[in-house]
């Protein structure tokens, strides 16, 4: 008895209870992390963030603030505890108390306040919330000025013994990344094994980790290093890779290229995909429209035991430009990807790349895009790889679109500098019907949860993207945080949010949660 009491007093004074958006307050640095408080009870939901660091190569290097919403009908109290990659060990945990329905609360890394004992590191995280369920989104930076980067990715509900990475590269074109990361959402040791097999064909190289519960570790194809990276891998290759562990994973993938004194460093991130399926729906892809140069790879990779030919659709975006088309991959063997580039007529992708912006029966009009991807029989994932002269952006397809979706991050004007300026980050919502002809949106603040804007839509085209600004809701207020329920009216859509900012690679992607 006295042995608990004194692990309630020492709880309490190393993970203190906050209301959903005050920054923790502690006298001194936790020793030890006990959890909850036991009259919490069982935890209800829980979100993994594979990938949270604070200043991690420097005072300019990579710092990732990460919001939780809740998306069930009663308050939620969480706990938040972050692991160091370094050696497992718990380095921060707090408690966040009564966070309403359709509310968020959210965390910079950086933010001394909120983190005052938190060191500069990499860290892997799990929000454990009771009483409601959650999700999460994580926002990853790095640099200052025309050295900016932007990344975000979605936290895991739920991992998967085997995941998919459509695209993992190794010193692409001399210039690009892909570091992923693996976290462990299970409940015992996971042994982990990564198949990496060549678009172009050749033998598979294999990469083994050991991850204990809720830690995470990275596999970066550029290093050699067998506790880092993927020693074996091909310099300028792209790889279609399969994750298969013992306990359920989530796996982000961080594309990259920044190298020192590249003039413009551009990174995104992408979630591994667990659930495949026939038909898959990408809300936006675009071909040299805006910006010089934005083009939108979009790589296919086979999930099945058997080879197939994806049929691609693609329907201009509504009041965009654009004309619909159709393309067919040739032959994906299981296991393996190949990438569609709009920039080549699609009677040269991935043979000799013939430029073509003519549109036309063998290519692709310059416009901005929704998509469907089908594969009768077969089951299929895609990622989209958008990338402009200075920036980059990237997303998963969905397999399982839904009839109500969460967004728990939608900037306007947001603008982290002393005085307000309309130029600060703000988010477009992509609402792409497979169904649905109509949505509403109920757009929340963060922090304080008011209830600050209830929005119809119409979606007026069958299978075109609508786009969504805050811009031109003039019941939102600028430099302002807003979370977002979208809810249709009985049919299904898929989503994402763009977040962009002024200036160098200012741009992220991530996509809306369906309701658990």
């Amino acid at each position: 008895m006295l042995r608990a009491i004194a692990i309630i007093a020492a709880l309490l004074l190393s993970s203190t209870t906050v209301a959903a958006d005050e920054p923790p307050v502690r006298s001194q640095p936790p020793v030890q992390c006990y959890g909850a408080p036991p009259w919490w009870g069982a935890a209800t939901s829980t979100v993994y963030l594979p990938n949270i660091t604070r200043r991690l190569g420097g005072p300019t290097g990579f710092y990732t603030p990460f919001i939780i919403q809740n998306t069930g009908a009663t308050e939620a109290q969480l706990e938040v505890t972050f692991y160091k990659f370094s050696d497992g060990i718990c380095a921060e945990q707090y408690l966040v108390s009564n966070l309403a329905p359709g509310r968020a609360h959210s965390n910079d890394p950086n933010d001394d306040g909120r983190n005052p004992f938190l060191p500069d590191a990499q860290f892997s995280v799990v929000v454990r919330s009771f009483g409601s369920t959650i999700v999460g989104v994580v926002n990853e930076h790095q640099g200052t000025g025309d050295r900016a980067e932007a990344l975000s990715y979605n936290g895991f509900n739920t991992g998967a013994k085997t995941v998919y990475l459509p695209n993992i590269v190794r010193k692409f074109f001399g210039l690009f990344d892909t570091p992923f990361i693996i976290q462990n959402l299970g409940t015992g040791i996971a042994s982990v094994t990564a198949t990496f097999k060549p678009f172009d064909g050749g033998p598979s190289v294999v990469v083994l980790r050991t991850i204990a519960e809720g830690r995470a570790k990275p596999i970066d194809p550029d290093s050699d290093d067998p506790a880092l990276g993927a020693p074996g891998l091909i310099d300028n290759k792209q790889y279609a890779v399969t994750v298969t562990s013992n306990q359920d994973i989530g796996v982000v993938v961080n594309t990259q290229a920044d190298k020192a004194g590249l003039e413009h460093p551009l990174a995104f991130a992408t979630d591994g995909i667990t659930v495949g399926g026939e038909a898959v729906y990408g809300p936006y892809a675009i071909k040299t429209v805006g910006e010089p140069g934005a083009n939108s790879s979009i790589i296919v990779q086979n999930l099945g035991v058997a080879a197939i030919s994806p049929k691609i659709i693609f329907t201009p975006l509504l009041n965009h430009p654009g004309v619909a088309n159709t393309y067919t991959f040739p032959l994906i063997q299981p296991g393996s990807a190949k990438a569609f580039d709009p920039r080549f007529s699609f009677s040269s992708q991935g043979t000799t790349n013939v430029v073509c912006g003519t549109g036309g029966g063998d290519c692709l009009a310059n416009g901005t895009y929704s998509f469907k991807i089908e594969a009768p029989g077969g089951k299929i994932a895609a990622q989209v790889n958008s990338t402009t002269a200075i920036s980059g952006t990237g997303y998963s397809a969905t397999a399982s679109p839904a009839t109500k979706l969460y967004a728990p991050n939608v900037p306007l004007g947001l603008c982290y500098c002393p005085v307000p300026i309309i130029a600060g980050w703000t988010g477009t919502i992509y609402l792409q019907p497979v169904t649905a002809t109509s949505a509403t949106l109920r757009w929340y603040t963060v922090p304080g949860g008011v209830l600050a804007h209830t929005q119809s839509v119409q979606l007026e085209h069958p299978t075109a993207t609508t786009s969504v600004n805050g811009w031109f809701t003039p019941e939102l207020t600028p430099d302002r945080q807003y979370s977002v329920v979208i809810e249709t009216s009985g049919g299904t859509i898929a989503a994402i949010v763009s977040q962009w900012a002024p200036g160098a690679d200012n741009t992220a992607i991530y996509e809306a949660f369906a309701a658990p």
